[in-house]
Parts: structure tokens; C-alpha cells; sequence
């Protein structure tokens, strides 16, 4: 399964206004660098994680149809499938039918359910919606994470970590714990 952002988050879960407060910066000097490290404490967030914070849309690309019918994707949560489309053996598009693939129950929020099909398509493409909606619907914990993180970043910018010292702060890694998926 090959994953492609196609839309990315319109915001960060963590405004520019309220990083700069949680540092008590009052200036603008450094807002493009703080911008930055929100950014990427985001994305830190979200690969440790498993979610996706912000709505944002995927594309996974599959080399065939989930025989089993389920398809479990590296990123959660599902909030809408919006496009599924199939492909034959030469590359040609298949017309498949409306519906054919569907968000799993709420408790699987990271599964996709697949219909059957008398003859399955060569290569799928599902684009779906994830992320638990805009910046304030971001549970707290997660969105500390990444204050934290863009604070660690701010602060310690350009120090090399301590030999055997985790790459992320402990208190970082304590607000991500609960909120890792397995993955199998």
C-alpha cells in the first residue's frame, strides 16, 4: 500500500498565536521558525502516533482488492471515504460500484470495509478524509504534545541530544503513549 497526501491540513492543531504564548513571545521576529516547528512536531506527532490530527486527504493505492475485505490503514482516524477507484491489469479504469468501500465502526476508526466483487480490479485507489476535524476538535493531550515538542525544539535549537537520551522529551512521550496505535 503506497499512502500520498493529497490535501494536507488547512491548519496546525497548534495556532502561531498560542505557541507564541506558551513560549511568552511577544515579538514577530521568530514566527516563521516557530510556524516551522509546529509543523514539524505535528508531523512528530502524527508518526509516533499513528493519527492524524487535522483533516487532511489520503490516498492509498493498493496493488489489489483486500481479499479479506479489510483493509487496515497505517493512519487513523477515518473520517469519510470519498473516492474509490479500480483499475484492470493494463492500467484502464474500471467503473466500481457507489459504496463499495466503507469506514468500519466507530471503535475501528482505522479500517476500511471492502464489498465484493464478481471480478476484483488489478490495482485500487481509496481516498479518504482523516484527522479528527479542525485544530480545536484535537484531543488536549495531543495538542500539548505538540506545544511541548515545538518548545523542546524552540529552546534547544542546534544542541545535539545527549548520548542515550530519547529523541523526543519524556513528558512528550508520556502525552503520546496512551494514543499510539498497535500496529500489526
Amino acid at each position: 500500500m503506497t499512502p500520498i497526501l493529497l490535501q494536507p491540513p488547512a491548519e496546525e492543531p497548534v495556532p502561531l498565536d498560542e505557541a507564541k504564548a506558551f513560549l511568552r513571545l511577544d515579538d514577530t521576529a521568530e514566527d516563521g521558525l516557530l510556524a516551522a516547528l509546529v509543523t514539524s512536531a505535528r508531523l512528530t506527532v502524527e508518526a509516533v502516533s499513528g493519527l492524524a490530527l487535522v483533516s487532511q486527504t489520503w490516498r492509498f493505492v493498493l496493488g489489489a482488492w483486500p481479499g479479506a475485505g479489510v483493509l487496515r490503514l497505517p493512519m487513523a482516524p477515518v473520517d469519510a471515504v470519498l473516492a474509490v477507484h479500480g483499475r484492470d491489469a493494463g492500467g484502464a479504469p474500471l467503473a466500481l460500484p457507489d459504496g463499495i468501500v466503507a469506514p468500519a465502526a466507530a471503535v475501528e476508526r482505522d479500517a476500511l470495509l471492502f464489498g465484493w466483487l464478481a471480478a476484483s480490479p488489478a490495482a485500487v485507489e481509496v481516498d479518504v478524509r482523516l484527522g479528527y476535524g479542525a485544530a480545536a476538535d484535537v484531543p488536549g493531550p495531543l495538542r500539548q504534545a505538540v506545544r511541548l515538542l515545538t518548545a523542546h525544539w524552540f529552546e534547544n535549537r542546534g544542541d545535539a541530544p545527549a548520548a542515550g537520551k530519547p529523541p523526543l522529551p519524556p513528558d512528550v512521550v508520556a502525552l503520546l503513549t496512551p494514543w499510539r496505535r498497535m500496529r500489526l
